[in-house]
């Protein structure tokens, strides 16, 4: 059974021609089902949730990367599998990982439903899906309870779980393999940048002073930050053109 979760931006006029499209396409390919609207004071997840007791096995998301993020906490929660059906004109980073087109070219790709399991990451008590930035810093990461890391000036840390795609065209991060992609920057000198690939399971940061950590674009203040895998992944319908 399908549910398909319209995020409130996607209820708009601007896309009326988009859903009617997409609905019928859905209809058409025998996949179509109960439909959920977002609004202000409702909670997705929860939404989600009592969609999931009564049945329901695959959750599509219709909107766009904040939709997504909307619904990570439960990602690694609850058995189900997800999909995405892009709308709007910005470029989103999620579509582009994992290979969905925009509107109704999405539905052939969530009929064909190629499933595959992605890794989701924990800092404390919340998910995330991309990566967690540290901007600007020289705080040390403690990297398995082993050793420490850190940038020798002022620099940024990645801690990267789904992929990114770096400058030379390198996509750094895979969701499949369990392992973070810790990446630190550090400037050694005039337009010179050094930087440092590691894979990791986990990770945690401690200071005493509080300090600005941004989760999947979100930031978060604090000193002590513990970074892993949930031990359930998330499953998740992909297409061909997916970067990993």
């Amino acid at each position: 059974m399908y549910y398909y979760v319209y995020d409130e931006f996607a209820q708009g006029r601007k896309f009326e021609k988009d859903l009617f499209q997409i609905e019928n396409r859905l209809t058409d390919l025998g996949i179509s089902g109960k439909i959920g609207r977002l609004a202000l004071f409702k909670d997705p997840c929860e939404l989600i949730k009592d969609e999931l007791r009564r049945g329901v096995t695959t959750v599509i998301l219709v909107g766009n990367d904040e939709t997504v993020g909307k619904v990570a906490k439960i990602m690694s929660e609850v058995k189900a599998t997800f999909g995405l059906i892009p709308l709007g004109d910005e470029q989103d980073s999620y579509a582009q990982f994992l290979g969905m087109p925009k509107g109704i070219l999405a539905c052939d790709v969530i009929s064909a439903r190629i499933v595959r399991e992605l890794d989701v990451g924990r800092v404390n008590d919340r998910n995330f899906l991309s990566r967690i930035l540290i901007p600007e810093t020289t705080v040390p990461i403690h990297c398995e309870g082993s050793y420490a890391i850190a940038p020798a000036t002022k620099g940024d840390i990645e801690i990267r779980n789904w992929g990114f795609i770096d400058k030379k065209e390198k996509m750094l991060g895979n969701p499949e393999d369990g392992l973070f992609d810790v990446v630190v920057h550090a400037e050694v000198g005039k337009k010179k940048e050094k930087i440092t690939n590691l894979k990791m399971k986990y990770v945690d940061i401690r200071t005493k002073e509080q300090f600005p950590i941004f989760v999947d674009g979100e930031r978060i203040n604090g000193n002590s930050f513990k970074i892993k895998m949930a031990t359930r992944r998330a499953k998740w319908i992909v297409g061909k053109q997916r970067l990993f």
